[in-house]
């Protein structure tokens, strides 16, 4: 019946790679969108919600709710910029000890995918669902 339903079968995905991220991800104590949300800063410290936002695709709440998450567990923490308006993100000491383990995770997590689906295929539907995704905000 949903067998052409775009909605139906990309959420049934989406719902058996969020399970198998929560798996990866299990052993550092963080969900998947923590741990993403530690990644971007790891790569680009400084970084406001907004921006870590516009990187993991959410809005700039939710992120906000990441970090606080993260800043309770002492591995991010927030500097005012050099405005002093604008609250930045920067990891914390442990926050890069645990990136070491989270990029860790995040390669079990590819290679999982990878080899339950195919390599190809996976790198093949990574890019068809960005421009998807991109089509559907506009993007040319």
């Amino acid at each position: 019946m949903f067998n052409g339903c775009l909605y139906f079968n990309l959420n049934g995905l989406t719902r058996r790679i969020n399970a198998e991220a929560e798996l990866a991800f299990a052993v550092t104590g963080l969900s998947p969108p923590q741990a993403y949300l530690l990644r971007i800063i790891l790569a680009e410290p400084g970084l406001t919600a907004g921006e870590a936002a516009a990187r993991l695709l959410l809005a700039p709440s939710t992120v906000t709710r990441f970090a606080d998450a993260l800043l309770v567990r002492g591995l991010l923490e927030r500097r005012a910029g050099e405005d002093g308006r604008q609250v930045r993100l920067f990891p914390s000491q442990e926050g890069v000890r645990l990136g070491e383990q989270v990029e860790v995770c995040a390669g079990h997590l590819a290679a999982r995918l990878k080899q339950a689906i195919g390599e190809e295929f996976f790198v093949s539907l990574v890019q068809d669902v960005r421009q998807a995704r991109g089509r559907l905000e506009g993007e040319p």
